[in-house]
Order: C-alpha cells, then sequence, then structure tokens
C-alpha cells in the first residue's frame, strides 16, 4: 500500500462528489481473464481524478476502470485510471475501507465530454477546494 502524501500538490480544482461508481479490475493472467466490478463511493472529483473509498486496497500504480453513472447520460461514463496513492481508514481482519487517488482520463471523446460536464456542475456547486481529501 502507498500512503498518501501530506503536501497538497493538485494542479486542479476538486468538487466533493457523493457518487456511487463501479471499480472494474481484470482478473487473470495479463488482464485477460474476467472482469470483477468493485462497488466504492466517490469522495471527490477533478477534471484528472478522482477519490474514491471502497473495501479493497490498490497498489500504486495499479490501472483501473471507472463505471461512473450520470443521469442525463443512459450508460456509464468509462474511465481509465491509474492509482496515485491509496490509505487504509479501516483496517479489521475480515473488514477494510480505503481511500484511493487516482488520475483518470476517458479513451472515447463522448465519455471525455460526459465527464467534464459532471466536473464542472459539480465545481459550479461547491465552494472552490471544497470535497475533503
Amino acid at each position: 500500500m502507498s500512503g498518501k502524501g501530506s503536501v497538497e500538490n493538485r494542479r486542479h480544482a476538486r468538487a466533493g462528489a457523493e457518487d456511487e461508481i463501479n471499480v472494474v479490475i481484470a482478473q487473470g493472467p495479463e488482464g485477460g481473464g474476467t472482469e470483477s466490478r468493485i462497488p466504492a463511493q466517490l469522495s471527490n472529483v477533478s477534471v484528472t481524478g478522482v477519490c474514491f473509498m471502497c473495501q479493497r486496497e490498490f497498489f500504486l500504480g495499479s490501472i483501473v476502470k471507472l463505471e461512473l453513472s450520470i443521469r442525463s447520460r443512459g450508460e456509464p461514463v468509462q474511465l481509465d485510471g491509474r492509482v496515485e496513492w491509496c490509505e487504509a481508514l479501516v483496517e479489521e481482519p475480515g473488514e477494510g475501507l480505503f481511500r484511493t487517488g487516482a488520475n483518470v482520463f476517458a479513451t472515447d471523446w463522448r465519455d471525455e465530454t460526459d465527464y467534464l460536464e459532471y466536473v464542472f456542475g459539480k465545481l459550479a456547486d461547491s465552494p472552490r477546494g471544497a470535497g475533503g481529501s
């Protein structure tokens, strides 16, 4: 596990978000097997990244796919992400809660457009810099 640094080094404003997402990870050798969807809760978003909480630990550099349902769109926005940090909030035998930060990017222009509209909407609705850690 990689801990989050104490120095604030974000390039972009972030906004609080409490929407549910799915973190999709590939199973099997070289990611060629089945996919597993892990439910997660967004904590905050920016134009280049997300912070989410879930019951799985991710390691620095892990590549994940994120599915974000947006009401104005019938299908989830698909984003690729690279885990930048992960910290344990609760770590007990059989239980765990982890907060994870990931840089995100879309491979489809429609996903990118819808994600940016979502983020800008969240930023417009919250004070600058709000959204927790």
